[in-house]
């Protein structure tokens, strides 16, 4: 069945043209192709081969290892650059790609619960069709909402209308999980953001533009190449001052990205002395906004019909998001914000991958590279005046004990770079900043003049901390449990990572790291996995498999009286289960709380009829609870009564729905 599903995702790499260069001889090809642009085949190819293990992975449920070939497609379009140079043919293989990347990811993300979480490309403007559906725009609803905005006492005025409403309705309904997500990152960015607009003396809600480009994310990234929390493209980016080469992409720093962005919006206010044309403008361009207006004969932003439809609804999503974020709890939104970005400063003289500074910091890479989202090599880059490096707060004068302390192999360490066509060793060495000699001495080169295309050289690296400087502090999160022992589960027919995963309420990508698992390496059964379980749960593995499918997920509300041990006999299941599943250290559960709870055993509820039997629906790709209620002959109402938790969130594939007939 898999092969079944696996094969059209295989075919994407031919039908995008899975060659790596067109050939010299072939038609439209016959002028030879340059050496730089044979570099750029090569590298749409390795683009192509991610987006379709990307597809291959999501079809076997494989969502971290789907994120990743995702990311890494992504990652290898945007070092590919347009020139005056680039055939046309290029250019047309290389959009095609460009959009299908972008615009799978997009549809994947959303069929996870993170929706819209980290490409700006998968945001509110992609499902804004959605919005002409919904009809939430009577006059009195509108003028409450207009005296609600007005009395935020905002610089930038917050106009309501049917259109702002709609999208507000949108935030609430749709897009919440995705909304959700924007307002933790929030109180990340907000306090920089704000700072840096008021000392530009611009208005502040104007980091609600940094919500609707990218949701807050510095990784996020857009098949029109913007990239960073304030959707720079590599021009705009460069006319800002934002610094992108093989090492660095500025557009992803929070602070210089904003820093950039209000000199940006400066301009722009400046040219048009309107804060939605401005805005207009921000997204779509100046010149646009100027033929709309010449063509619409207005400077109102709301009679410019004939802008695209994402810059029409721009601003009126800069709107909803100000209104929405100034008072989230009024609109339904119960969200706790993260922690202000704080950090400790390391000023780092040459090249020292970030996996020597993590140890030096005494804490993961995924910490720096969360700190650091401008460094596209997981290295700091070679350069003479420093690179200030940002470490969570309180590991400075750790980092700077420790780093002396370690050996000067690994302070100095290697890089490993893959030889592309016609490159020179002396370019090389230029480019990482180390002597031509030091490259040929560690690789044992004996003619300089004949390296391999395709092969790998180590390249030694120089590094040295040159700085310290301390700031606030700032919380690191840890990827392995601390206080937990590893139980060993064997896997059963029908087992993947991500069913694993769910039922011990772990990640497969922490499964990976425990068991020392590469991505797309399948499990089989039989195969005995190492899952890590707090230390005051006393477990064994399930006997039966976590795929099993009469296995079914319940969200359980606990009634009076009842108890972690009354719960145990009733559902057939140990209460450091239910407290495992739960994420509870204590016995203590109270009337009307909600449990998830795995279980095989049928629950006898008082809407069910006798006679009735159940059966369990697992949720497909494309499943609604009507569809599901109408194969099956039963009503809507019939299915939130017997699942009541698919009433406040949306059903997503793997989820199982208990489903009673005669």
């Amino acid at each position: 069945m898999i092969i079944k599903k696996i094969a059209p995702a295989l075919l994407v790499i031919y039908s995008l043209g899975c060659s790596t260069a067109p050939q010299e001889s072939a038609g439209k090809y016959e002028i030879a192709a340059t050496t730089l642009e044979l570099d750029d085949w090569e590298a749409l190819r390795d683009a192509k081969i991610h987006y379709a293990q990307a597809l291959i992975s999501e079809e076997i449920s494989d969502t971290s290892r789907m994120r990743e070939e995702y990311e890494l497609a992504i990652s290898v379009l945007e070092d590919i650059q347009l020139t005056s140079k680039t055939t046309d043919a290029f250019e047309k293989e290389f959009r095609v790609t460009a959009n299908k990347v972008s615009k799978d990811y997009t549809l994947s993300l959303r069929r996870l619960t993170l929706k819209y979480g980290d490409a700006s490309d998968i945001s509110l403007m992609e499902k804004l069709e959605l919005f002409d559906a919904m009809d939430d725009s009577s006059s009195l609803a509108i003028k409450v909402l207009q005296d609600y905005a007005n009395d935020l006492g905002m610089d930038i005025p917050l106009e309501v209308n049917a259109n702002v409403m709609r999208i507000i309705r949108f935030f609430q309904t749709d897009a919440s999980e995705s909304f959700e997500l924007w307002l933790k990152r929030k109180g990340t960015y907000q306090e920089m953001f704000e700072a840096i607009l008021e000392s530009n003396d611009l208005p502040k809600e104007l980091v609600y533009l940094a919500m609707v480009e990218s949701g807050f994310s510095p990784r996020a990234y857009s098949w029109a190449h913007a990239a960073g929390p304030w959707q720079f493209i590599y021009g705009t980016g460069r006319t800002y001052g934002l610094r992108r080469d093989w090492w660095v992409d500025e557009r992803r720093d929070p602070e210089k990205s904003t820093r950039a962005a209000a000199k940006y919006l400066k301009d722009l206010y400046a040219e048009f002395g309107d804060w939605y044309l401005a805005m207009a403008a921000y997204n779509s361009g100046s010149q646009r906004v100027k033929r709309a207006m010449k063509r619409n004969n207005t400077d109102n932003y709301w009679e410019l019909t004939t802008l695209p439809r994402e810059t029409r609804n721009y601003v009126p999503s800069f709107i909803a998001a100000t209104i929405i974020g100034e008072n989230a709890a009024a609109f339904g939104f119960d969200v706790t914000p993260e922690s202000p970005l704080s950090y400790d400063e390391v000023k780092i003289g040459g090249s020292i991958n970030l996996s020597v500074l993590s140890k030096a910091a005494g804490v993961n890479v995924s910490e720096l590279i969360r700190l650091n989202p401008e460094l596209r090599r997981k290295s700091t880059p070679p350069t003479s005046k420093g690179y200030k490096l940002l470490i969570p707060y309180g590991t400075a004068d750790l980092f700077n004990k420790n780093f002396a302390e370690l050996p000067e192999e690994e302070r100095t360490g290697t890089i490993k770079h893959k030889v592309r066509r016609g490159e020179a060793l002396s370019a090389i060495a230029t480019k990482y900043g180390v002597s031509l000699n030091r490259i040929i001495s560690l690789n044992s080169i004996r003619n300089r003049n004949s390296i391999r295309a395709g092969s790998t050289l180590l390249i030694p690296t120089n590094g040295k901390v040159l700085s310290l400087t301390k700031s606030k502090r700032v919380e690191s999160p840890s990827e392995t449990p601390p206080n937990s022992y590893a139980i060993k589960y064997k896997v059963r027919k029908g087992d993947t990572l991500g069913h694993i995963a769910e039922y011990f309420n772990t990640t497969a990508l922490r499964l990976r790291k425990w068991n020392g698992l590469r991505y797309g390496k399948p499990i089989y059964a039989g195969e005995v996995i190492k899952v890590y379980i707090p230390n005051y749960l006393k477990l064994s593995q399930p006997k039966f498999s976590v795929a099993d499918p009469s296995l079914f997920l319940m969200r359980y509300s606990v009634r009076k009286g009842e108890s972690l041990s009354s719960l145990e006999s009733k559902f057939d299941v140990k209460k450091d289960e239910i407290k495992l599943w739960n994420s509870l250290k204590k016995n203590d559960i109270s009337e009307g709380e909600i449990l998830d709870i795995w279980t095989m055993k049928v629950v006898e509820m008082d809407n069910i009829g006798a006679g009735l039997t159940m059966k369990v629906h697992t949720v497909k790709r494309g499943d609604t609870i009507w569809n599901i209620a109408r194969k099956n002959g039963v009503t809507i109402t019939d299915m939130l009564s017997w699942n009541p938790w698919a009433d406040d969130q949306p059903i997503k594939p793997g989820d199982r729905l208990k489903i009673f007939q005669k």
